[in-house]
């Protein structure tokens, strides 16, 4: 546990540069940064995180080798093109958008009338006593499987009379709009059931609206996205700061973890269930990627390589292989699979296409 300590310790150093590292954004606008990354296209808002497209187009598939010329040297694989504007993910969600999403309540969190939080499989030293506190998450989340998607299935029995004519069929160009500008928030269902479908064909025969890629967990709830699009680039930051304002810097005593997950709460609004899983999530990263972080959160090194192929720097290539499966074990929810962009290039493929309507 000492070691563990001090290894958190280490990280203190960087502390003072990691927010602004991480972000770039001011408090009053945390997309401010993210605008200011413009393509080379005057009709465009969006990033240019790798060779000028927001995301790492995919491989071009190669073609067959002749079998004339089997010993010519093998060309360097293209990539496809980056994808069109009208396929890319809204970037900007205004406030009153956000808020209806924060304010709908969830009726039941998968069958269940309670979301209560759980542990993945594997946990860090720090946290061995979790495991004896809190249950598996693959013994209390759904797996749809590989084409699963977290629908949320509106209540619209209490919307007044006059919303009635608006049913969710006759507004499918709302839900595709980027703009809101006909949404009546008096006619917006206020509550709603969390549910897993096994894809998305069936979510749309049961008339749910799809949060989210995958299967449903701990981050999936209306709540919690409206804390995501809330946070924006700051998100990063805002869970590791809590982390370090809250732990002992001199390695003596072991982070409390309560301590910072409540840091959490009411740093981005999660809900308890999505709070344990970001916090579980920042304890793995600092104990299993200490070496390559160190230099990424204190900004000396940007978030992907060189394009055509905008490799992750090491630090995001370890939290993916080490800190990812266990926090998709819980949360479930990623900016990626739930179409909200960030400051990390990421494959174009894997970057979900959702319009977050709360009044679909």
């Amino acid at each position: 546990m000492k070691a563990v300590n001090v290894l958190f310790a280490t990280f203190s150093s960087s502390l003072a540069a990691m927010a602004p590292a991480i972000t770039g954004a001011s408090d009053d606008d945390p997309w401010a940064r993210f605008r200011d990354l413009a393509k080379n296209d005057e009709d465009s808002n969006l990033p240019d995180l790798c060779g000028g497209c927001h995301c790492i187009p995919a491989l071009k598939k190669k073609k067959k080798k002749s079998k004339t010329n089997t010993m010519a040297p093998q060309k360097p694989a293209k990539r496809k093109k980056c994808p069109k504007k009208k396929k890319v993910p809204v970037t900007d969600y205004p406030p009153e958008v956000v808020q209806i999403l924060r304010d709908q309540t969830m009726n039941t969190f998968l069958g269940s009338d309670v979301q209560v939080p759980c542990v993945p499989t594997s946990l860090p030293p720090a946290l061995g006593p979790l495991a004896d506190q809190l249950p598996k998450c693959s013994d209390l989340l759904i797996d749809g499987g590989d084409d699963a998607v977290c629908g949320l299935n509106y209540d619209y029995s209490a919307l007044p009379e006059e919303c009635g004519s608006k049913s969710r069929g006759s507004r499918s160009k709302s839900r595709a709009s980027s703009t809101f500008d006909d949404i009546d928030e008096g006619c917006c269902p206020a509550s709603y059931d969390l549910k897993t479908y096994i894809n998305k064909k069936e979510a749309k025969k049961d008339d749910a609206f799809i949060t989210h890629e995958g299967s449903c967990g701990q981050c999936s709830t209306a709540k919690d996205l409206a804390a995501y699009i809330d946070a924006g680039n700051d998100l990063p930051a805002k869970v590791s700061n809590c982390f370090f304002q809250n732990a002992d810097l001199t390695g003596n005593v072991p982070p409390d973890f309560e301590v910072i997950k409540n840091c959490i709460i009411g740093t981005t609004g999660f809900t308890n269930g999505c709070a344990t899983a970001w916090t579980i999530d920042i304890f793995i990263t600092l104990t299993a990627c200490s070496e390559p972080c160190l230099a990424a959160f204190s900004g000396m090194i940007p978030n992907n390589g060189p394009a055509p192929d905008c490799p992750l720097n090491d630090c995001l290539q370890c939290n993916e292989l080490i800190a990812m499966p266990a926090f998709l074990e819980g949360a479930r929810r990623t900016r990626r699979n739930s179409g909200l962009l960030s400051e990390v290039a990421r494959p174009c493929e894997s970057i979900a296409r959702i319009t977050h309507n709360p009044c679909p």
